[in-house]
């Protein structure tokens, strides 16, 4: 066996109960900045207890409440350029993955004399610093709290990548239960579904190791024994707190192996279509992709099905693989994200068009799945999920 070489997130993951934790974390600085959304922390009960916790910190802070769903170059920008004038010393992420993945890149810009973003993503720029970072996730999804990612829409050349830098991790995660209490039924679906993708993912992964293996099939459990009482209960703390480290673990488990052929297909669907979000997205790919990719790697897909409870020992490989099928089949149902890509005003002339950009821009995602399918086999998979 190689010699193995794990990092762990950089990031001090900090538990709390209530938003009073920044205090610590904040003090000392002098001049701060929250990045938000336009929606969902702004209208909250926490925007009100955020505000005053940062006023009784004695500096100076601005709140940016601009990033947008699936944030764009042009998104960072126009929140880089509100900033770079009041010079912060820290960024302070308040929202879902969005919002953190643009903070990432908005502290790498102010750090490096307003860099293009893009040219990391390509690899072009290899950036060394940016400014610290706390970020306060509102929603359990992309686990972007722990890891060196921040996925970054190009409008331009049609694509949705992912910025890879070591500069990048976050110098805090605080995980507040009650910040994501205020999400609705969509919303928990949506960020579940997008945390659960990543712990599959990850266990199936050929860059996957024992270690990353317990991070995803824990975040499987978790997923799985604590979403049906969000979803009809969004004020249970305990399923809230559950899923906040649910998605906290996929976040550390990608963050190992990369992710896979879900997002390799789901990146260039909402990167052309970006009012699709990317938790329906992987909704509507989920079966197919685990239906194409079982056979490929029975044995991590058995720890899958385990994680989900379905029983392996004593099953045959297809009655496994057509259980936990029939058990991602029943989630998404359950949970109202069972939709097609014609659902969302996507055309069959657009199918060739997105394998195409998946081969091109997302290889490594491709590289690191169980198998590595053709253009011709991934416009397959959008033919039936069509």
């Amino acid at each position: 066996m190689p010699n193995l070489f794990i990092s762990l997130s950089k990031t001090q993951i900090v538990k709390s109960d209530d938003v009073i934790a920044l205090l610590d974390l904040l003090r000392g600085y002098k001049k701060i900045a929250v990045v938000t959304g336009k929606n969902h922390f702004k209208v909250s009960s926490h925007y009100e207890r955020v505000y005053n916790v940062l006023s009784s910190l004695g500096g100076e802070f601005v709140i940016v409440s601009e990033v947008e769903p699936n944030p764009t170059l042009e998104n960072i920008d126009f929140c880089y350029d509100i900033l770079r004038s009041f010079k912060p010393e820290i960024l302070v992420g308040i929202g879902g993955g969005s919002v953190m993945d643009a903070t990432k890149a908005i502290a790498l810009k102010l750090a490096n004399d307003g860099i293009d973003v893009w040219d990391c993503v390509e690899g072009n720029v290899i950036p060394e610093r940016a400014l610290p970072t706390v970020m306060v996730p509102t929603t359990s999804g992309t686990g972007s709290e722990v890891n060196r990612y921040s996925v970054i829409t190009n409008k331009v050349k049609v694509q949705k990548r992912a910025l890879r830098s070591q500069a990048i991790y976050p110098k805090y995660a605080l995980l507040i239960p009650s910040m994501t209490s205020d999400m609705n039924k969509h919303l928990t679906a949506i960020t579940a579904i997008d945390a659960l993708s990543h712990a599959v993912e990850s266990l199936v992964s050929k860059n996957s190791n024992p270690i990353s293996e317990s991070l995803s099939e824990k975040a499987i459990r978790l997923i799985l024994s604590n979403i049906f009482v969000a979803y009809n209960n969004g004020g249970d703390l305990i399923s809230r707190e559950n899923l906040q480290f649910a998605s906290t673990l996929g976040g550390l488990a990608i963050d190992i192996t990369g992710v896979g052929l879900m997002h390799a297909i789901e990146h260039p669907i909402t990167a052309r279509f970006p009012h699709i979000s990317h938790g329906q997205g992987l909704a509507i790919l989920f079966r197919k992709v685990v239906e194409h990719s079982f056979m490929f790697n029975v044995e991590k897909y058995k720890k899958v099905a385990d994680a989900f409870g379905i029983k392996v020992r004593g099953n045959n490989d297809m009655v496994v693989m057509h259980t936990l099928i029939d058990a991602i089949d029943y989630l998404v149902t359950y949970l109202g994200l069972n939709k097609k890509l014609s659902d969302f005003g996507v055309e069959k002339s657009d199918l060739k068009h997105i394998a195409e950009d998946a081969v091109t821009y997302m290889g490594r995602s491709i590289a690191s799945s169980p198998y590595s399918p053709s253009k011709d086999s991934i416009e397959k998979i959008l033919r039936e999920v069509f």
